[in-house]
């Protein structure tokens, strides 16, 4: 322990002898009132407090540790970027920046950099950690930044440490790690960033001389997820359990017990100093970065079977069975590779057995319930269980936004052909992809646009270039994949829900509960943390003014009568053979 607390002096000594260290402590002794030692003490306290240490022996403990906690898990890593994540390390500083799902995911992440040779991460972690006495002990000395949750806006000497203290980690060229969300998503889907840690890291880039500091997105995607059920009952609700000795004890003994695969993908890595140098401001510069950084990992998340598997299942009535699910799937198989969309293990999902396999998998999650003494039959996914398979589907669901995106504007465009123009309908595109990813974490970025107009020209297409825009209705019921009621359902009525909640006097909730029962959607499927963090983003845009809350509320009002008009439009028999719910399963 004194070993520890020498070198954490030494490295608080080092911080407080950096150029700018002397300069930020004065402003603070100014801001606070007080003489320059005193600021000077406050700022000490609060870098011993940050330190991590670098011990040699636990860093190894560590990694034996860890390798035996995920020991039943493979880690699937995209080898390609090896190169190009190797150089970036070494001629530079890199800050990893995953989306966050389990507690284990620095673990995950450590073994793919492990594996490629590469420096051990500083990780920062929320104090809610630091509870427990011997594993904060030894994760500090293994590199651990323990970061307070919450931080007063008057607790100026604590943001001076922290700003320091990554100054001094960018100029000894560590890679940093952290999570742009801030903790756990209970959805599936990304929550909207957290931009305290970003914008510090922008401060310090802005100081540091001769070492770019880059920014890597990483998708993690689980299959199965880890703690998923807690997670569910988490986002229906019940109170999150403190992290203890008792409930490590648990984590460990279900960690240890699962057995699965998280896939490992790296995105386009973005250099800080870009956004300094391009933007008119710190805050503007931190905004765009977060809004890159989670449409990297979007980008980079693979459509994987378990999701797809989710999204089939939650939507179908009565009782599905293997034979069915390959059924329904195929269409979206099919669309998925013209799609060229990033994908893994895809392929399973084309025979019987894939499908019963991963039928298992979701059953042993707790995301489905087999039908005692039957071979094939799995039972619907009940109310209890639907916050669960909805966080598998909704880790791929934005890949399903442009073609359902496309649907909405080709229903829109068959009702009034005499007014349809191209550029009026990638207006709509635009308008539609803009309303579902708010709370979602992944604005409507050109991707997805990009994707939603080339699906909108190859769904109706031919239709308008030969005048006959009332024929598009048929060609969306012959395409044998109708994905909006679904995709865009639970998008729409969280977005109403938040809404009605800000402007409670608004005529929407019953026409609301009128539309709910036609597209198939369910309140249990919008969880309060999808709800909270809509508002957040909406709270960011500025959208306080009642006339523009009241003009969103009938924009998504537009939607859900769009969204009924579909699902009639895929329960109706085509008449060029099949039918027009390619991806429905019906009840049996």
């Amino acid at each position: 322990m004194t070993l520890s607390l020498s070198r954490r002096k030494r490295t608080v000594d080092t911080v407080l002898s950096l150029p700018s260290a002397a300069e930020e402590i004065s402003r603070l002794a100014h801001r606070l009132r007080c003489d320059i030692p005193s600021a000077r003490r406050k700022v000490r306290r609060c870098l011993t407090e940050l330190a991590a240490g670098d011990g040699t022996y636990t860093e190894r403990f560590g990694d034996r540790l860890g390798r035996l906690l995920v020991r039943g898990w493979e880690v699937d890593s995209d080898d390609g970027a090896r190169d190009l994540i190797r150089r970036l390390v070494t001629t530079g500083t890199v800050a990893f920046l995953p989306n966050h799902r389990a507690y284990a995911d620095p673990l995950y992440l450590s073994r793919v950099l492990r594996r490629w040779d590469l420096p051990r991460n500083i990780w920062f972690a929320g104090d809610n950690l630091s509870r427990l006495p011997l594993v904060s002990a030894l994760a500090r000395r293994a590199g651990v930044v323990f970061l307070r949750r919450a931080v007063s806006g008057y607790d100026h000497a604590y943001r001076v440490g922290l700003h320091l203290y990554l100054t001094h980690l960018i100029s000894t060229g560590r890679p940093l790690e952290w999570y742009l969300e801030g903790s756990r998503s209970r959805s599936g889907l990304m929550r909207p960033p957290k931009y305290g840690l970003l914008e510090c890291l922008l401060e310090a880039a802005s100081r540091a001389s001769g070492r770019p500091v880059w920014v890597v997105p990483v998708s993690l995607t689980h299959a199965p997820l880890p703690g998923a059920a807690a997670l569910a009952d988490e986002a229906e609700g019940v109170r999150k359990r403190g992290e203890g000795v008792r409930w490590a004890r648990g984590y460990v003994r279900e960690q240890r017990r699962t057995r699965g695969t998280v896939h490992v993908r790296f995105g386009t890595p973005v250099r800080a100093g870009d956004y300094l140098a391009s933007s008119h401001g710190r805050p503007s510069a931190v905004h765009a970065l977060g809004r890159d950084v989670r449409q990297a990992i979007g980008h980079a998340t693979p459509l994987t079977p378990l999701p797809l598997l989710s999204f089939v299942l939650l939507h179908g009535a009565g009782s599905h069975t293997a034979t069915g699910i390959q059924r329904a799937l195929t269409p979206l198989l099919d669309a998925v590779e013209r799609w060229d969309l990033p994908r893994t293990a895809l392929d399973t999902l084309r025979t019987r057995e894939g499908v019963r396999t991963q039928l298992h998998s979701l059953c042993a999650a707790g995301g489905a319930t087999e039908v005692p003494g039957a071979e094939e039959p799995v039972e619907p996914v009940f109310r209890g269980r639907r916050h669960l398979t909805a966080m598998y589907q909704n880790q791929c669901l934005h890949w399903f936004w442009p073609r359902a995106a496309a649907e909405v504007v080709a229903v829109r465009a068959s009702r009034s052909p005499a007014a349809t123009t191209w550029r009026s309908m990638v207006r709509d595109l635009r308008g539609v992809l803009r309303l579902v990813s708010c709370g979602s974490g992944i604005e409507a970025d050109p991707l997805l646009l990009h994707l939603a107009v080339a699906e909108l020209r190859h769904l109706v297409g031919p239709a308008l270039r030969d005048g006959r825009a009332r024929d598009v209705r048929k060609a969306i019921a012959s395409s044998g994949l109708v994905l909006a009621p679904q995709a865009l359902g639970t998008a729409a009525l969280s977005l109403l829900a938040v809404l009605l909640k800000i402007q409670p006097n608004s005529s929407g909730p019953g026409i609301v509960l009128d539309l709910m029962p036609a597209i198939a959607v369910r309140p249990v499927e919008v969880p309060p943390q999808a709800r909270a963090d809509i508002l957040l983003d909406m709270r960011r845009q500025g959208l306080r003014n009642p006339a523009a809350v009241r003009a969103e509320i009938r924009c998504a009002l537009a939607l859900m009568t769009d969204l009924e008009e579909l699902q009639h439009l895929r329960d109706l028999p085509c008449t060029e053979g099949g039918t027009g719910g390619g991806a429905h399963v019906s009840a049996s």
